[in-house]
């Protein structure tokens, strides 16, 4: 396994939902813990999902964007806000490699 840009940023996203959900303890931060773990999953190769018509890993970071977005308006804590932060940056640099914006 290496540890490349895009796994790094995969931990992440998960060091940070955990962070957010025992901070904040939300739906959003729920879906961001569960979120970031499957993408952390698909990345080191545990779970493969495939689906013909989309893009899976562009389905996850968009809403991952949108779990740490949402977590982010509702965050009552400097430590919160930091972690929802860190999810909410992560899926929008997802997005924006996927769909080639970054390269």
């Amino acid at each position: 396994m290496d540890l490349t840009l895009w796994t790094a940023l995969i931990v992440a996203a998960v060091i940070a939902s955990i962070t957010l959900i025992v901070q904040e303890r939300g739906l959003a931060a729920a879906a961001a813990v569960l979120l970031s773990g499957l993408e952390a999953l698909i990345a080191f190769g545990v779970v493969s999902l495939q689906v013909r018509s989309l893009s899976v890993g562009l389905v996850l970071s968009a809403a991952l964007t949108l779990a740490g977005a949402m977590a982010w308006g509702r965050a009552a804590t400097k430590t919160a806000a930091s972690a929802a932060t860190v999810v909410t940056l992560v899926g929008v640099v997802q997005v924006l490699t996927m769909v080639e914006v970054l390269h």
